[in-house]
């Protein structure tokens, strides 16, 4: 088929990806509501706001934002060796809930601590941008792919995955559920 007579005739394509039996699936209905609908990270210029240090070092700047990004909610995972995962974070069907998709992300991040909440962030321990190179624009679903190890630095580190909403001007809009699926190659 010509790839004209195919746009003329489709309007949307769907991909399914299916995983060998040895991979791990998980699944976590989460939402955004009240005080979890914290927004996007504040990057300034697609980039997180640094500050120099008396050092000359770049240095996350700690001026709490508006919109609390740390108060999105945050999922945490660990590692036993080197594995790939596949994450995916999907809006409920517009059909369903009646609603436009809004633009959402979410981030990978390597943290130290097991247990703490994850308040601030260096950017060298970004991991994963999911939008990072791409366009933002409400659709159901974003999912990417990368690889997680155990250590890094020859230090134990442990993951956390950050789902957001991109919007900023109307906090009603940003409430809603969202699905998070995780394949591993690995258990995690």
């Amino acid at each position: 088929m010509k790839f004209d007579d195919f746009c003329a005739n489709f309007s949307q394509v769907y991909l399914c990806k299916i995983f060998p039996a040895t991979w791990s699936q998980y699944s976590i209905n989460g939402e955004w509501s009240g005080n979890t609908a914290g927004g996007p990270y504040p990057f300034e210029d697609g980039k997180m706001k640094l500050e120099e240090t008396k050092d000359s070092k770049p240095e996350v700047n700690k001026v709490d934002t508006n919109n609390k990004w740390f108060n999105n909610p945050q999922y945490r995972i660990s590692v036993k060796k080197k594995t790939t995962i596949i994450l995916s974070v999907m809006q409920e069907d517009e059909k369903i809930s009646k609603r436009d998709y809004i633009p959402i992300n979410f981030l990978v991040v390597r943290v130290k601590s097991k247990r703490d909440r994850l308040w601030e962030i260096n950017k060298d321990d970004i991991v994963l941008d999911a939008l990072s190179g791409f366009e933002n624009k409400g659709s159901r679903e974003i999912t990417r792919n990368c690889t997680l190890t155990p250590e890094h630095d020859k230090k134990p580190c442990h993951y956390m995955i950050v789902p957001n909403t991109e919007v900023t001007a109307n906090k009603k809009e940003e409430e809603r559920p969202f699905y998070l699926r995780m394949f591993s190659s690995e258990p995690i």
